[in-house]
């Protein structure tokens, strides 16, 4: 395969069609054929009530166009829960409305308590993090984590701990170094992905989490929709 391998192999940048990306199997993150989220290796976690795996994207500033085609390309079949912390501060967000105007999926702001449903896309509120603690939404108004409230870092660290292994984890471009703390998820047995850089609009977020060392794979959006799309579709085994 081609690509190239960094800091003893736990990273690969992978560029090209004809590469793969990784899936999940049992924790275990092995290359497949090309856009190899394969449905047929979606975990069932059970959990309080919840199946099926945890996807959580942290965008900020120039993430939006990518963002939107990722959540356009999943489908109504989508097995998987899907949170994302976008980094609007104090400010009312019409996100969701956005989110759901081009999408398969129902899409709305995660309230505290609320339980964690399959298929239904959740955008943390305006200056709340938002946590994943068995099966339900916890919100707060804590402390700013990289100058930011929300921040992904908080919902990174929560759903490693609580998931593990069925955690997929996303960084699109944005200012900052907000969703670094996806190198949890990694030592939890999750997957880890950044946005390619140079192809960010804003790289700082994508560049933080190289350089933390933790991503498994760097890939284009185009890349990460699909291969998010086949994972997510199909009946939950």
């Amino acid at each position: 395969m081609a690509g190239r391998t960094v800091s003893g192999d736990r990273m690969r940048i992978i560029a090209g069609p004809e590469e793969c990306i990784l899936y999940f199997n049992g924790g275990i993150r092995q290359p497949l054929q090309p856009l190899a989220f394969g449905t047929e290796h979606c975990p069932t976690v059970t959990v309080e009530g919840h199946m099926g795996p945890i996807i959580i994207i942290a965008v900020s500033a120039g993430g939006l166009s990518p963002l939107r085609r990722i959540i356009a390309a999943l489908p109504a079949t989508c097995a998987a829960s899907v949170l994302i912390v976008s980094h609007v501060g104090p400010n009312p967000s019409i996100l969701p409305a956005i989110l759901g105007m081009g999408g398969n999926l129902p899409v709305s702001h995660g309230e505290d308590g609320e339980p964690v449903e399959a298929g239904h896309v959740y955008v943390a509120p305006p200056d709340r993090h938002t946590y994943l603690d068995r099966g339900r939404i916890h919100l707060d108004h804590g402390a700013k984590v990289h100058h930011t409230r929300p921040a992904a870092g908080p919902l990174f660290i929560s759903a490693a701990e609580v998931y593990g292994d069925h955690v997929l984890g996303i960084v699109l471009g944005g200012y900052g170094a907000d969703g670094a703390e996806g190198s949890a998820i990694k030592e939890h047995g999750g997957v880890a992905i950044v946005q390619a850089p140079d192809e960010a609009e804003q790289p700082a977020m994508p560049w933080a989490a190289i350089l933390a060392d933790y991503p498994d794979a760097c890939l284009p959006v185009e890349k990460i929709a699909a291969g998010v799309a086949l994972f997510c579709a199909g009946d939950r085994p």
